[in-house]
């Protein structure tokens, strides 16, 4: 065992003792060597170091040799990476490729075309682009075509109504003083006692009942009803006035008028008669 140092060596200038890793060994009292021996809590510190470094080595080394091995102990054989496939492009035609990416597509062909070329820029002459214009926007005519003629709206026939409104008054309320169903008319006869007839909405607008009226009461109004509604005319102002009541006439005056409108009725009808057969035998 080596000597301890000479006295004062351990010690400091004040008295007190040094720190053991302070103090310097020697193999004896007499040595004099540059050299002096380190001290024990020194020369134990890189064994201690390697032993640690041996020790992280042999648990590192187990713990790799478990990651080898499965929970039987038996190796586990390292596995072959697997090749991510391949995805294949699918082949674009040259209408449905995207004019705004670049590169390169496919077509049925099997041809490669690069799509940075089509978005070169064509230049197109007016000339080009007028008739290019005309061909889709004017159709082709054929010589023996001929213009459609214009469809031209059948034009209204005049309405003729019927002159027994001649003798009636439309008015509102039944003879009750009704206003009835919906879709009735009350029509308030000009002579006699002023009789309301209503036309009902299942009656689709007969006039049955009126002239009848006419006829079964007033046999003189229903005569001028009659030759009125003969003649192609328009009434006059004396047979609207003598239709509404506003002109009377006895028996004497209505006689005479009646066949004077008769005759001239007659007469009109055998014009229009006449008329009629010399149109057939041109």
């Amino acid at each position: 065992m080596p000597d301890l140092a000479p006295q004062g060596v351990a010690l400091n200038a004040n008295g007190s003792l040094k720190d053991a890793s302070d103090i310097k060994f020697y193999n004896s009292a007499g040595d004099e060597s540059d050299n002096p021996i380190t001290g024990q809590s020194s020369s134990k510190a890189p064994s201690r170091k390697r032993n640690r470094t041996r020790s992280s080595r042999m648990t590192a080394a187990m713990e790799e040799e478990q990651k080898e091995n499965d929970s039987d102990g038996n190796p586990i054989l390292p596995t072959r990476p697997r090749k991510r496939a391949r995805r294949r492009r699918k082949a674009k035609t040259p209408g449905k490729a995207d004019e705004s990416d670049g590169g390169e597509y496919s077509t049925d062909d099997g041809s490669v075309v690069d799509s940075s070329d089509s978005d070169k820029s064509v230049d197109i002459t007016n000339e080009e682009l007028a008739n290019s214009l005309s061909s889709k926007t004017i159709p082709e005519r054929g010589g023996n075509d001929k213009g459609k003629a214009k469809l031209r709206s059948p034009k209204k026939k005049s309405k003729t109504s019927n002159p027994i409104y001649l003798f009636f008054e439309l008015v509102d309320r039944n003879e009750a003083g009704d206003p009835g169903t919906p879709g009735d008319k009350h029509y308030k006869c000009f002579h006699g006692k002023r009789k309301t007839l209503t036309i009902t909405k299942a009656m689709k607008s007969s006039l049955n009942g009126l002239i009848m009226h006419l006829k079964n009461h007033f046999p003189p109004m229903y005569r001028l009803w009659e030759v009125l509604h003969q003649q192609k005319k328009i009434p006059t102002a004396e047979e609207v006035n003598i239709a509404c009541g506003k002109t009377t006439l006895d028996a004497q005056s209505a006689t005479a008028f009646l066949g004077k409108l008769e005759t001239v009725s007659y007469n009109i009808q055998a014009a229009f008669d006449a008329q009629a057969r010399k149109a057939a035998v041109v």
